[in-house]
């Protein structure tokens, strides 16, 4: 006959066996987070982009997604509460369909609490990355006040338990690479004609040495698929166009989502006030299908697409260009990160190259 044992053995068996578990877990510390405090820059592996078949394999394309906060009107607290709830909630439904969003800050800073779990931290804690948005170097400013400019944006941020690592809205007639590089900001992002103004006036083309307001030479350098695609890094602010082996990287920009389908019509020079409509969304999806034809083996390719939040979007319509993106990162083909992650897995790229 069989011995059975009583219920409250197995039961006490149970209880230790987990009670151990915990003890050695607590032995050795929590696992490590693949969030880092900084932004997102690392991703668990089952995330990264299966880049390592044969040499006429062709990469991925890192697709990013960045939303300058700018130009919206913060006067009232009600105002500051409803502007974040927006940002939250356009948030969610892009980390929903897989796309991490980089948010470009300024305006929001002072409406930010240090030692408190503010809005950036917790979108960083939700996967997405943040950068600086200078909005900097205007004509009323020298180089010494845009340098000081920079890295007071640059303390702002860390105040407030944010190192960011790029920054957007310094394109001027000074050094802004240089610029960049003092505030210790590795990146640009969002680069357009006016950065040619930097340029000796001989080198710089008609249009941007004819050009004395920002915005009416707006349009994203580099604008063409064939030519988006590369990323480079620049010296200093007399000859950024030019690939150097160490310096700030420089990453080009497609464009607005706003104002996709203006900047596809060759009619269309200094489109303003563009709306966020279905050719829109088209667009962006077109000029995502033609970039892909424009990948070369064993080169990085990135694509980086801009929205300019002052006003709202239509939330079923960012749901639809949404939905496009994903269909096209579910191909293998495209591979959203953040700014900062893009940055890493160039560096990555590099010594990849070099090992090789």
């Amino acid at each position: 006959m069989l011995y059975d044992p009583p219920k409250w053995l197995f039961f006490f068996f149970i209880i230790s066996s987990t009670f151990l578990s915990g003890c050695e877990q607590l032995r050795k510390g929590p696992a490590p987070s693949t969030q880092p405090p900084d932004g997102g820059t690392e991703m668990p592996d089952e995330a990264q982009p299966k880049t390592d078949a044969g040499p006429e394999t062709l990469p991925p394309i890192h697709f990013a997604f960045t939303v300058h906060l700018e130009g919206h009107a913060l006067a009232t607290e009600e105002a500051v509460t409803r502007y974040f709830d927006n940002i939250q909630a356009y948030a969610d439904l892009a980390i929903e369909h897989g796309l991490p969003a980089t948010w470009e800050v300024r305006n929001i800073l002072d409406h930010l609490e240090a030692d408190t779990n503010h809005l950036l931290l917790t979108l960083q804690a939700e996967g997405h990355g943040v950068g600086f948005h200078a909005d900097s170097g205007g004509s009323r400013m020298n180089q010494a006040q845009f340098e000081l400019d920079l890295q007071e944006g640059a303390n702002s941020l860390r105040d407030l338990g944010i190192t960011a690592h790029h920054v957007s809205g310094i394109c001027s007639d000074k050094d802004w690479v240089t610029a960049a590089s003092t505030a210790n900001f590795k990146a640009v992002t969002g680069i357009v004609d006016y950065c040619l103004k930097s340029m000796p006036q001989a080198d710089q083309p008609a249009h941007v040495r004819d050009c004395t307001n920002p915005a009416n030479c707006h349009d994203p350098y580099a604008y063409e698929p064939s030519e988006a695609l590369f990323v480079w890094k620049a010296e200093n602010g007399s000859n950024w166009p030019t690939p150097q082996e160490e310096g700030v990287l420089m990453i080009p920009s497609s464009g607005t989502i706003t104002c996709a389908a203006e900047r596809a019509d060759p009619a269309v020079t200094s489109p303003t006030g563009c709306d966020f409509q279905d050719n829109d969304v088209t667009t962006v999806l077109d000029y995502i299908d033609e970039a892909l034809t424009h990948r070369e083996p064993g080169r990085f390719h990135q694509l980086t697409f801009v929205w300019s939040y002052g006003g709202s979007i239509p939330m079923g319509r960012f749901k639809s260009l949404l939905e496009g993106i994903q269909t096209r990162t579910e191909t293998g083909e495209l591979y959203p990160v953040t700014t900062p992650q893009m940055m890493l897995k160039y560096e990555q790229h590099l010594g990849n190259m070099a090992a090789d």
